[in-house]
């Protein structure tokens, strides 16, 4: 089962490791960050939450909400790279998406995706956020998003733990 807590100062060093490993920096809209950048981002900035995902115990990724303003937030995630293909991506965003929608009180989340990011569109898809038209970000980014109704849906209400209930399959159309 995946757990979410608020980042802490004591996680800088695996927040900073895991937002700048490359497949995260290849897929991120503002490249490698330093420290400090990582620092006032994730633990620092008012609007902004971020939060460490554990199995067990162990730290296995993160999540990153973001107001955006007139209920909209942002979300990002990222796994460490030994926890990849587990089937822990889905209840990630299933976890941190219901903290967005019922603790933050965010009426939409949305997450922007580089289109060459098969694996993370396949995830958010199966999580049940639907492609946004008309909204991506300059034109490089697709936009997804779920909105307070997911709550109620059966991809919500599933357990947020294990494997993915389907095979992988293509990436979601365009």
């Amino acid at each position: 089962m995946i757990e979410l807590r608020s980042a802490r100062e004591s996680d800088l060093d695996f927040l900073v490791e895991l937002r700048n490993e490359p497949e995260s920096v290849r897929y991120s809209k503002r490249g490698a960050l330093r420290r400090e950048e990582i620092a006032r981002d994730f633990l620092g900035r008012p609007g902004k939450r971020a939060f460490v995902a554990t199995r067990g115990g162990t730290r296995v990724g993160y999540a990153v909400l973001q107001a955006l303003g007139r209920g909209v937030g942002e979300i990002s995630v990222a796994l460490a790279p030994a926890f990849r293909g587990r089937g822990l991506a889905r209840p990630l965003i299933a976890r941190a998406s219901a903290v967005a929608l019922v603790d933050l009180g965010f009426r939409c989340i949305r997450a922007e995706i580089d289109p060459r990011n098969t694996r993370s569109r396949r995830s958010f898809v199966g999580t049940g956020y639907r492609r946004a038209r008309g909204l991506e970000v300059a034109a490089r980014l697709l936009c997804y998003e779920v909105t307070s109704a997911w709550l109620r849906s059966d991809v919500a209400r599933a357990p947020a733990r294990g494997p993915a209930r389907r095979p992988p399959g293509p990436p979601p159309p365009d």
